[in-house]
């Protein structure tokens, strides 16, 4: 079954981001007004983190852990690739004294697991790949020892540990697997997956409202992180996004909300994963080329128009074509693979 209306949570959530770094934070000054509206774009993160939760549900459902693999694998790095690849050329073009870059260092981002190899990201907002990537991993291994489908287990074990996590910072090695700041949004988002598929009861209650009040807390607290003079109203009205973030997934499992699917919807729900990876570094970078050249506004219009064509180039090239191909190739292989063993077993 596919939830149409994810897709436009998707691009929407991946625009309020690209907003957000374009007009708040250091660049507000030149944006006044708008800036007091996109300052909360950082939200569309967790909102990443809740339809992953959801969509990840179910793509990992009565799929083997080989099938799993090959299905996130070959959905994150060719983009990464791409993306990445763009960002670099960027900079080493237009900012050369900006940075360094080691090529060991770009290999290394390749993998998304560059923090672990002591290397900084290339660009900043790649840390919410390693969140995704954990996560799936997690997934990969449940599928591995057969636990995936005991869903009370692990989803309360994970709920515990994160709050322990977040009062007592323990289990101290939580975070080396698992984000524990960002673990009650993707509870949330599996647990409105099972809520959709099996419906309500009094597991899947007690769980949101649990995801519901950490999450709470965590968007409250992390506001002022993400918002240059934060005052009270500023938390109060992060809560409140929040919030209706669990209001429209709620009404999403009691499929109160349908939104006929088309090419277009397909399109943006596409786009957003390399617009995402694509806009941050290499979009400031052309801001600063601009800057004195340019009205703010016009230069806006300018990348962000320049960002949503790339975004559907490697979405059309990369993502549609590229990486299809080595899905459609390993999952061939893999099915040979198969064939191989029933036929030897039969001997």
């Amino acid at each position: 079954m596919r939830f149409n209306v994810l897709d436009i949570m998707r691009f929407a959530a991946a625009l309020s981001v690209v907003f957000y770094h374009y007009t708040a934070g250091d660049s507000s000054e030149h944006y006044g007004f708008v800036s007091e509206f996109t300052k909360f774009g950082y939200l569309g993160v967790p909102l990443f983190f809740m339809i992953s939760g959801f969509v990840i549900s179910a793509s990992a459902l009565n799929r083997t852990p080989a099938e799993f693999a090959i299905s996130r694998t070959t959905r994150l790095y060719p983009t990464v690739f791409a993306c990445l690849t763009f960002t670099t050329l960027v900079i080493l073009m237009f900012a050369p004294g900006e940075t360094g870059i080691s090529l060991f260092q770009y290999l290394s981002n390749l993998t998304i697991l560059n923090v672990y190899a002591g290397q900084k990201y290339i660009d900043g907002v790649y840390w919410t790949l390693l969140a995704e990537l954990k996560f799936y991993i997690c997934i990969f291994l449940l599928l591995c020892v057969g636990l995936f489908d005991k869903f009370r287990i692990w989803l309360s074990v994970w709920m515990l540990a994160t709050i322990t996590y977040l009062i007592f910072e323990q289990p101290f090695f939580m975070g080396w697997f698992i984000s524990p700041e960002y673990s009650a949004f993707f509870i949330a988002g599996v647990t409105f997956f099972l809520a959709t598929k099996n419906g309500y009861n009094k597991f899947y209650s007690t769980l949101l409202i649990a995801a519901f009040i950490v999450g709470s807390i965590r968007a409250y607290q992390q506001a002022t992180g993400f918002m240059h003079d934060t005052d009270t109203l500023d938390q109060i009205i992060s809560l409140v996004v929040i919030w209706s973030f669990f209001l429209l997934f709620f009404m999403i499992s009691l499929d109160k909300v349908r939104i006929k699917g088309n090419k277009v919807l397909l399109l943006l729900g596409g786009m957003t994963y390399p617009l995402y990876l694509l806009h941050s570094r290499a979009g400031h970078i052309f801001f600063d080329r601009l800057e004195g050249i340019m009205h703010p506004y016009i230069s806006l219009m300018l990348i962000t128009s320049m960002m949503l064509l790339l975004a559907f180039l490697v979405h059309v090239i990369v993502e549609k074509r590229l990486a299809n191909a080595i899905k459609n190739y390993l999952f061939g292989k893999l099915h040979e693979v198969r064939g191989n063993v029933a036929k030897a077993s039969e001997y």
